[in-house]
């Protein structure tokens, strides 16, 4: 029954006119399975690879084949293997065997977000300074040994529901890119120091028209937006909002849900610094939006709790803090890697870092809650009411300069 639900599985990805898996090469897995059942897994592996190569496609696959040793036979010709753990597939084993080998050692190279096991964010130095590829584990192969085809790192998302958002995997995984693609292309030439090399790093993008960091302004120069409001301005697009008096000067007044300002930048990731003055109208209803992007929202109120919040990748998360009405209200919202903090007219109201998941298993595990933001900046409005002077830094500002703001 198991053979043919994942027979039926990986027929749907691989054919049809609008295949799932388009490239040369599909993982199969097939690691960490019950040893009583070696022989069992064996036979599923062996099956699984033979019945994706009847696609055209090469196999790749998790070691696990020391773990479950048998006397099964299990597909070598054309496998690569990913080495992980030698406790699960010993290398030197594996390339006895004549598998090509992906150096993947999890006590360098798994980064699992959060979790309290393995890396959050890997340890670059210490892997551009002392890992190459030939390194698996507590096993060094000589430099250049053709069973090794190369290195990876994995980012695994164990803990469900811990907040964990795209971008914050992303900022964990692309700087692991660029160590890794200077270790496959020389792994053992050091000559350049790590610092410089990931001040090199910073002045790498993504690729043309890729901003997935959220990267805005020059870091020298950390103001990155003013927008004062007091004027019409070509970067800043009205739908059914107005000018008025504000705070300082003008503000812009919003009458509801489809009255808004396009603003000229999508998000800022982190770190960052928005400030704002907002004074909203009576009668705005639950979930009003204050400020979105195709990825978050910012709300005046959450939900129903009536609490300044936010909400992105299915998770919504509120400040301990409701915004008053008729009344001007200085807001800033710092937000970086590991959480997101609110100050109100220029004290410290709320702080989204440190807060804990318990789970109700045997030993009451609890996780780390990671309420981050990459802050909306493509609209801002879809409320009652009136926002000015808003700010912008790719900075995380000091306590003192959020006091001198107001």
């Amino acid at each position: 029954m198991t053979d043919t639900v994942i027979r039926n599985v990986f027929r749907e990805y691989l054919s049809g006119p609008h295949p799932v898996f388009t490239g040369k090469v599909v993982d199969i897995g097939t690691d960490e399975y019950a040893k009583p059942a070696a022989e069992e897994f064996r036979a599923f592996t062996d099956m699984l690879i033979k019945y994706v190569e009847s696609f055209g496609k090469k196999v790749r696959l998790w070691g696990a084949l020391t773990w479950a040793q048998g006397k099964t036979p299990v597909t070598v010709k054309g496998v690569t293997m990913n080495c992980w753990y030698n406790g699960y597939a010993n290398p030197v084993d594996m390339k006895k065997l004549g598998y090509k080998l992906i150096s993947t050692p999890d006590g360098w190279l798994y980064i699992v977000p959060a979790a309290g096991y393995y890396y959050d964010y890997l340890n670059l130095e210490k892997i551009y300074n002392d890992w190459t590829p030939s390194l698996i584990g507590d096993v060094s192969f000589c430099a250049g040994d053709p069973a090794v085809v190369g290195g990876s790192f994995a980012e695994w998302n164990d803990i469900v529901g811990n907040g964990i958002s795209q971008k914050d995997v992303n900022d964990r995984v692309f700087p692991a890119i660029q160590v890794l693609a200077q270790k496959m292309w020389d792994g053992g030439d050091t000559a350049v120091s790590y610092k410089d090399f990931a001040i090199s790093c910073k002045d790498i993008g993504e690729g043309p028209g890729l901003n997935i960091t959220g990267k805005l302004g020059n870091p020298d120069h950390p103001l990155v937006a003013d927008f004062h409001f007091d004027r019409k301005r070509k970067s800043v697009k009205l739908n059914d909002a107005s000018y008025t008096k504000g705070i300082k000067g003008k503000a812009l007044s919003f009458s509801g849900k489809d009255s808004y300002a396009v603003l000229p930048y999508k998000e800022i990731g982190y770190d960052y610094t928005v400030s704002f003055w907002i004074n909203p109208s009576p009668g705005n209803l639950k979930n009003t939006v204050l400020f979105q992007s195709p990825d978050a929202v910012v709300k005046l109120n959450q939900g129903t709790t009536g609490k300044l919040g936010f909400s992105r990748d299915g998770y919504n998360f509120r400040f301990n803090y409701t915004v008053p009405d008729n009344i001007w209200t200085h807001i800033v919202i710092i937000g970086t890697n590991k959480g997101t903090a609110l100050f109100v007219n220029g004290h410290v109201q709320d702080s989204l870092y440190h807060k804990w998941i318990q789970f109700h298993d045997k030993n009451k595990t609890k996780k780390r809650k990671v309420e981050t933001l990459f802050f909306p900046l493509e609209k801002t409005g879809g409320f009652k009411g009136k926002i000015d002077e808003l700010k912008i830094w790719n900075k995380s500002l000091s306590m003192e300069a959020i006091k001198n703001m107001k």
